[in-house]
């Protein structure tokens, strides 16, 4: 499930398979801040796993996919500005062209070059739109011919033009680690910048850390269209604390302006306690993050301790305002909150579930998701209310300030 906003219209993009064997895209749009509602369709895409959505600055639509068995290519589809949702088109335009598959060329951080050497994707794809560029981050096996480590796991963007008909500029983001890395979200800045935002987690082994596992979040910034990225750390673990900063979201009106959300806990010997939501946000591009990040949630009330790491959402408004919403450690409840304060404190946190319920996953691990516009929050989430439905059923709550 993806939430996308642009100009005043939005909508949410449901993965549900209607059938039990085949998946489908049910794109729901609103013109009028969702007060009304009308059903678009994808219908060229058949095997629809954990799309993403976004528009161009003109207006597109756009969305991602998953396609074969195993997980072997990544498509993205368009649809036209003046009827978005109910036409789709394979893009770029000529057809046939996967973002990322086996044999993909690929340019490493130091400008050594290899291939993308797995048919499996690793990790569901995450797409955003620039003004004028579509990127495309996956995680895969990249192949370097002579090579130490002529095999290795990485984190890769590609992009392409809204204009053109080629994917260009396979990038690994991030390299020199003998562990995994791992993205979890793409962000991208306003217009005429459009810097490029990506979060990857690294892990290794330490006596010093946490449980045993040192990690640490990292934010890799690109100011020339993902051609190139600086990295920075925004959090590591500790002998008693890890903060997972693992999403990202950029100001829109100012590109310099970057905030990463996640779940921080402490370790208490035996395992992970105490897991709420913090925030932490740099004004420099990303280049330097203040320690300790800022807590959002109520930790001592009832909307304290969040569920996991993969139960909260950030976005920020074009007002400049920043918004959060996660799930409870109940797991039936979604909760909001909000900084206008370049996300130095938080307001009181508000109950955004009117129903408590189950919070249900839609294709996975996509359990809430926001977008900001204006002096408006929309919140999207999964949740079973009607017990007799074994699917969730996908509520939508829109928050003005």
């Amino acid at each position: 499930m993806a939430i996308f906003l642009v100009t005043g219209n939005w909508g949410v993009d449901l993965s549900l398979p209607p059938d039990g064997t085949n998946d489908k895209a049910f794109n729901f749009y609103s013109y009028t801040n969702g007060s009304s509602w009308y059903l678009g369709t994808n219908g060229s895409v058949v095997k629809n796993l954990d799309g993403r959505n976004g528009f161009d600055a003109a207006g597109r639509a756009f969305y991602s996919q998953l396609a074969g068995n195993p997980h072997q290519f990544v498509y993205v589809y368009t649809s036209p500005a003046n009827a978005p949702g109910i036409t789709w088109t394979q893009f770029p335009t000529g057809g046939g062209n996967a973002a990322l598959k086996r044999g993909t060329p690929v340019t490493f951080p130091d400008g050594s070059t290899g291939t993308v050497c797995s048919d499996a994707i690793f990790d569901f794809p995450l797409m955003t739109v620039g003004p004028s560029s579509v990127y495309v981050e996956v995680m895969t096996d990249v192949c370097r011919p002579g090579n130490l480590n002529p095999r290795v796991h990485r984190q890769i963007v590609a992009r392409s033009s809204t204009d053109t008909s080629s994917w260009t500029d396979a990038r690994v983001t991030l390299d020199g680690y003998l562990s995994n890395s791992s993205g979890f979200s793409l962000s991208v800045g306003p217009t005429p910048t459009s810097v490029l935002y990506v979060t990857e987690q690294t892990t290794a082994v330490g006596q010093n850390c946490a449980g045993g596992y040192c990690y640490t979040y990292h934010i890799l910034r690109s100011a020339d269209g993902g051609l190139m990225f600086q990295d920075s750390t925004v959090s590591v673990t500790s002998p008693t604390a890890n903060y997972a900063l693992n999403l990202v979201a950029a100001d829109p009106g100012d590109s310099q302006k970057v905030y990463a959300a996640g779940m921080g806990s402490t370790w208490d010997g035996v395992g992970w306690t105490n897991q709420h939501v913090y925030v932490a946000q740099s004004t420099d591009g990303g280049a330097t993050w203040p320690s300790p990040p800022v807590l959002v949630d109520d930790a001592n009330g009832v909307s304290g301790n969040v569920q996991g790491s993969t139960y909260i959402t950030i976005s920020v408004s074009s007002s400049g305002r920043v918004d959060v919403a996660w799930v409870d450690a109940t797991g039936q409840d979604v909760w909001y909150s909000s900084s206008t304060d370049n996300g130095q404190t938080f307001a009181a946190d508000i109950r955004v579930t009117s129903v408590t319920a189950p919070i249900t996953g839609v294709n996975g691990n996509d359990y809430l998701t926001i977008a900001s516009d204006g002096n408006k929050a929309y919140v999207a989430y999964g949740q079973n209310r009607l017990s007799a439905n074994p699917k969730a059923e996908i509520y939508v709550t829109k928050i003005t300030h």
